[in-house]
């Protein structure tokens, strides 16, 4: 998601990437004496945990977390979750692999640069971004959904866009609707990226897509292996066969 929404705001190709992090926390090793492997198995510090599943998806008023752990968020339904499902799991004890910090630098063919940080030490989960210009500088927040615009000169604006309902803060529901509007009797031509939808403005294209996953898979290799990718080579590497990720 977060290499889409570099790629539709920097609107250019990136052509290196270097990445460091690791899953330095969450790791059996660091687990509090007491801890079960599961919240729900008599863990003895699970009251005090700030990671418990309990608290996270079973005493909480927040749909969001709730409708993770379990399509059918009642109460039966999350306790259920808690007991059997992989939200369950202590998270110092479970099989995760995926690095729980993690920064990345990007350079693209316009000359823009992009410092990423992603972090599961925070209290929100949610996306912040500045976006520093010539003339001023954009502010952004998708939990609060405003973004502020401020000028080097002085003058300062907020602006709050308008709220959608559906899946991922309505982004779900718009990728649906524009696929509608792109079907009917050309509806063959969605794949084309042609019609009256998002793939036409070309930011959502099946192409455009790809190349996010590359960048991602980029990072991944320029974290394992602490050498920066050139994008084009990499590219080219997996397309002849030179380089095989699942070696790694």
């Amino acid at each position: 998601h977060d290499m889409d929404m570099l790629q539709w705001l920097v609107g250019s190709e990136c052509v290196k990437v270097s990445s460091d992090g690791s899953l330095a926390y969450f790791r059996k090793e660091n687990a509090p004496e007491g801890a079960t492997a599961r919240c729900a198995d008599g863990c003895q510090v699970e009251h005090d945990c700030p990671y418990s599943a309990f608290k996270w998806y079973y005493n909480t008023s927040n749909e969001f977390p709730a409708k993770v752990a379990t399509l059918r968020p009642d109460l039966d339904d999350r306790m259920q979750a808690i007991k059997e499902g992989p939200y369950g799991r202590c998270v110092y004890h479970c099989d995760n692999d995926v690095v729980d910090h993690q920064v990345a630098t990007l350079l693209f063919d316009n000359g823009v640069t992009v410092a990423f940080t992603m972090t599961g030490l925070t209290l929100e989960n949610k996306r912040t971004f500045a976006i520093m210009g010539t003339l001023g500088e954009i502010v952004g927040d998708d939990r609060r959904n405003e973004l502020e615009v401020r000028m080097f000169a002085g003058k300062s604006e907020r602006i709050v866009p308008a709220a959608a309902k559906g899946g991922h803060q309505g982004a779900d529901s718009g990728i649906m609707r524009d696929f509608v509007r792109m079907g009917g009797a050309e509806g063959w031509e969605v794949a084309n990226g042609k019609g009256s939808g998002m793939a036409a403005r070309n930011k959502t294209s099946a192409d455009v897509s790809a190349r996010s996953h590359l960048i991602a898979f980029a990072l991944e290799h320029s974290r394992v292996t602490g050498q920066a990718v050139n994008m084009r080579d990499y590219v080219e590497q997996i397309r002849t066969g030179a380089l095989d990720e699942t070696k790694m």
